[in-house]
């Protein structure tokens, strides 16, 4: 049987800024391989990020979001899925949107001492969606992924979407892009799934806090539960 289609778009109603919120309801029901198609993920900070903004223009988002950057999609349940089984997610199809960023605050990552002024560099892609222009010739391939992708946690307390556990969370797996699965443990009925922070491209790890951060333009996956 075909698979259905169902797009879920952002919007203020769909999207939890900062935290996986247990107490908001669905924003999408759907059964066991049915795909999900995210048109239009946000950028950080409620959709307020824009290209060219300065750092000091962002640091008003900063406070106005204490809870974190990232615009966190979801949830989507999926109709039999209890604790106990496992949730395959698919990623199907991802499409950027044509620009991004790399930013980072003074005194964090792995150089928390080597730079007098904060940082933030703009990208623009190229028109297939392939490379980065950096500087002097220097092209980035791309290859776009979900820094967050989560299950809800047990209990209804809202949790930070910057942290990661056993129900995934901030992953920050540049191997989890288009052709791949992830497979999470399903604490709560229907597994409630969210997602965020979409990266251009994610290396292993964050030397200064960000990969090149973007929102999406289009994505599809599709989330067969299974039984442990």
């Amino acid at each position: 049987m075909a698979s259905t289609v169902h797009v879920l778009q952002s919007t203020p109603d769909t999207v939890s800024s900062g935290v996986l919120d247990p107490g908001r309801p669905p924003a999408l029901t759907i059964e066991s391989g049915d795909i999900v198609s995210c048109p239009s993920t946000w950028t950080q900070w409620g959709n307020q990020a824009r290209f060219g903004m300065s750092f000091a223009d962002r640091e008003p988002l900063r406070k106005q979001f204490p809870s974190g950057p990232y615009s966190n999609l979801g949830p989507v349940v999926i109709n039999g899925a209890e604790p106990g089984d496992v949730l395959e997610c698919r990623m199907l199809v991802t499409r950027p949107i044509d620009w991004g960023w790399n930013s980072f605050p003074l005194g964090v990552g792995a150089l928390p001492s080597d730079f007098d002024e904060p940082y933030v560099h703009y990208f623009r892609f190229s028109e297939d969606r392939s490379f980065a222009e950096f500087v002097d010739g220097i092209r980035i391939p791309l290859r776009p992924s979900m820094g967050v992708y989560a299950v809800e946690p047990a209990g209804d307390e809202p949790v930070s979407a910057i942290l990661a556990g056993p129900y995934g969370g901030n992953l920050d797996l540049w191997e989890l892009t288009e052709g791949t699965s992830l497979f999470l443990p399903v604490f709560k009925p229907g597994a409630r799934v969210w997602t965020g922070d979409a990266n251009a491209i994610q290396s292993d790890g964050v030397v200064d806090q960000t990969g090149i951060d973007q929102r999406w333009k289009n994505s599809a996956c599709n989330t067969p539960s299974t039984s442990a």
